[in-house]
């Protein structure tokens, strides 16, 4: 079996779109924005280098970490959640 490589960048580009694809879904199904934090609507993206989900153009939490993120969000606390740590 030969080894499988893989470029992280496509991964993300990836994992960015599929996240995209499931939020159209949702969002047709919703009539409505989803998902999003303090009424603003939040969009996946790779740009940053990770797949992220986006707040006002900028990077807010990663694509796998959406529910921990919009829990701490609905508790009051806002920022990046893309690095480790509080931003708040």
């Amino acid at each position: 079996m030969r080894p499988v490589r893989l470029d992280t960048a496509h991964v993300e580009d990836a994992v960015a779109l599929l996240a995209s694809a499931f939020q159209d879904d949702e969002i047709d199904e919703r009539h409505g924005a989803w998902p999003e934090v303090g009424g603003r609507p939040l969009f996946a993206s790779a740009d940053s280098g990770v797949a992220c989900w986006c707040l006002d153009g900028r990077p807010w939490c990663a694509v796998g970490q959406l529910r921990d993120a919009l829990g701490s969000a609905a508790d009051g606390c806002t920022g990046d959640r893309t690095t480790t740590g509080s931003t708040d």
